[in-house]
């Protein structure tokens, strides 16, 4: 069980580690606006993410509107058949 919590905290340190490398290498090019924005695109794919992990099987691409789920579909047209 020590072993455990030594390794969740020494995961996070990285997880942490890497995020500050990542924040370093964007800002040589991007404005911290556009790194925030960035960020937040990032937790909305997060997000995105996980409502589609978590729906229920038997919603599958049969089941879905046209366009499909989320912004992708959002204000366009199915296309022509």
């Amino acid at each position: 069980m020590n072993q455990l919590l030594r390794d969740m905290a020494r995961i996070q340190r990285d997880r942490l580690d890497l995020l500050d490398n990542e924040q370093a290498d964007l800002a040589k090019f991007l404005t911290p606006v556009q790194r925030a924005q960035y960020l937040g695109l990032q937790e909305q794919v997060r997000r995105r993410v996980e409502e589609v992990r978590d729906r229920p099987a038997f919603m599958n691409d049969s089941t879905a509107p046209p366009g499909g789920f989320g912004m992708r579909g959002r204000g366009r047209r199915p296309p022509p058949q």
